[in-house]
Order: structure tokens, then C-alpha cells, then sequence
């Protein structure tokens, strides 16, 4: 967790969930992406360690849009240990990787 967000402040967690809600709404043919939907809900309700949960468990998901990916990241930290700069080789917290060309 990030020591200079406040998770505990109701506000902070609406504001992300409105910024959240406001970077997926355009993607995906403008359906959005329902798995930053349900983090989005749960932080509205003030649920934030639900929103990190669904944040691990449905983050591959989120791979491909970059700025999405971003922010989780910003907030919640590297998907598998919830941790800010995360060094560890799998998490390339720093590293966006978009998706793989069709074929």
C-alpha cells in the first residue's frame, strides 16, 4: 500500500472510483471493462480490500489498456503482492506490456 493515500478516507475512495470509472468507459467498443466496473462498486461502497482482492484476481484483465493498468498500479500497488516498486521479476511494476498481435 501506498503510505501517502489515505484508505481508510471515504472520499479518496470515491475519487478513484470516479476516475476508475471515468478510464474505462470509452474502452473496449465503449462497453468498458468489466472487471475495473466491480473495483470501481466496491470502492464506492468503501470496500477497499474487496476492490484489491478483485484487483489480483481479474488484473490480467487490465493488461491491455495501458492508463488502466497505470492507475491500479498507482493505488493498489503490483498485482500479486500489493506492493509499490515491487522489484520482484514477475510483477515489472514499472513495465507496461501491451497486447500480443493476432495472428
Amino acid at each position: 500500500m501506498n503510505p501517502e493515500i489515505n484508505y481508510f478516507d471515504p472520499n479518496v475512495l470515491k475519487a478513484e472510483a470516479d476516475l476508475l470509472l471515468k478510464l474505462q468507459e470509452r474502452k473496449n467498443g465503449g462497453l468498458g471493462v468489466s472487471c475495473v466496473k466491480t473495483i470501481a462498486a466496491y470502492l464506492q461502497l468503501e470496500r477497499f480490500d474487496t476492490a484489491r482482492q478483485v484487483r489480483q484476481l481479474e488484473g490480467d484483465k487490465t493488461r491491455q489498456y495501458e492508463d488502466i493498468e497505470n492507475e491500479l498500479r498507482r493505488f493498489f500497488g503490483c498485482r500479486i503482492h500489493g506492493k509499490h516498486d515491487c522489484q520482484d521479476w514477475i510483477c515489472q511494476t514499472k513495465t507496461y506490456y501491451p497486447p500480443m498481435p493476432k495472428r
